[in-house]
Formats: C-alpha cells, sequence, structure tokens
C-alpha cells in the first residue's frame, strides 16, 4: 500500500461532517504572540459510535480502553456543542494547542467571551490545569474550567472552575 491520499482523506472527513457523524474543531489563536499548531481537531458527534467503531460494546469496556480519556472528551465536546449553539449567534468551538505542548481541549468564544474547557476523566478535579493556565495568561477576557468525571463544584484557581460533565448534559 502506498501514501494514503490527502485529498481523498479530506473528502472523506467532509463527509463525516456533512453527515453530523464528526466535526473538525478549528484551531484557536486569540493570543496571537503563542506558537500554536493550527491542524484541527476531530470528534466523533456521537462518542458512542466512536466507541462502539472502536470495538467497546459496554461501558466497563470503554472505561478500560486506551481510548477512553478521548471518548469522554468526545461526550463532552457533543454537550458543549449543543450548548454553544443554543447561543444566539450560536459559538465558535475550537481548541488550542502549542508547540511546547500546553493544550486545552475546547476553546468556546462567543463574542468578547472565551471560555477554555479542559476535559479529564478523573473523579476528582485535581488535575493537571497547565494548559488552561497557560492558554489564560494570554488571554486576560477568558475564563477556564475542567470538566470532569466526578460530582464537585468548585473554583480551583482565580478564573479556573473544576465542574462535574453531567452539568454539561442537563445544560447548567
Amino acid at each position: 500500500m502506498g501514501r494514503l491520499d490527502h485529498g481523498l482523506s479530506r473528502r472523506w472527513l467532509d463527509l463525516l461532517q456533512t453527515g453530523y457523524l464528526a466535526q473538525r474543531l478549528p484551531a484557536y489563536a486569540g493570543n496571537r504572540t503563542t506558537r500554536l499548531m493550527k491542524m484541527p481537531k476531530i470528534h466523533w458527534m456521537d462518542p458512542a459510535l466512536g466507541a462502539f467503531l472502536a470495538g467497546h460494546y459496554s461501558a466497563d469496556a470503554v472505561a478500560l480502553s486506551r481510548e477512553a480519556g478521548g471518548l469522554f472528551e468526545g461526550l463532552a465536546c457533543y454537550h458543549v456543542r449543543v450548548l454553544a449553539d443554543l447561543l444566539t449567534p450560536p459559538a465558535e468551538l475550537m481548541h488550542w494547542r502549542t508547540y511546547r505542548g500546553d493544550e486545552v481541549d475546547l476553546v468556546v468564544e462567543h463574542g468578547r467571551r472565551v471560555l477554555a474547557i479542559e476535559v479529564k476523566t478523573t473523579p476528582r478535579p485535581a488535575a493537571d490545569v497547565r494548559g488552561l493556565r497557560a492558554l489564560l495568561r494570554g488571554s486576560p477576557q477568558a475564563a477556564g474550567l475542567l470538566v470532569h468525571g466526578g460530582s464537585e463544584r468548585r473554583q480551583m484557581e482565580r478564573r479556573i472552575w473544576a465542574l462535574p460533565w453531567t452539568d454539561l448534559a442537563r445544560g447548567r
């Protein structure tokens, strides 16, 4: 087999996005002084479909899989997308990643407001928020949110809060 045709893969991704099976998140470039990775990030619109296609047919299989974090991030992204689309005008959904390795899973931009969201499967919101800190340093108008697998809601730092993912699912 030869090299994968770039045009073919782009058309395939376009077809998945047109059919509402996948979504591309463009790169957020709020801080013009930081060198960013500009490749879009791709999520399944239906994370359960992603789990099924990866061969995980039960909740236990998903939880034990190496894809658990990515699938959980996709679930959070799906709920954030729904909430973002309810705003007038709809908010833009992006991701942020630097060449230094700092990253934020989701960035929601609505007018001048920016919400940076990091998604972690951990049940306790003490996870690494280094990426959130880095983005917030360059974006004084932004706030940060750690969406996690637990039930605790609390302020972690100035401009960074922890929220259970179930609050996203309920639209809180």
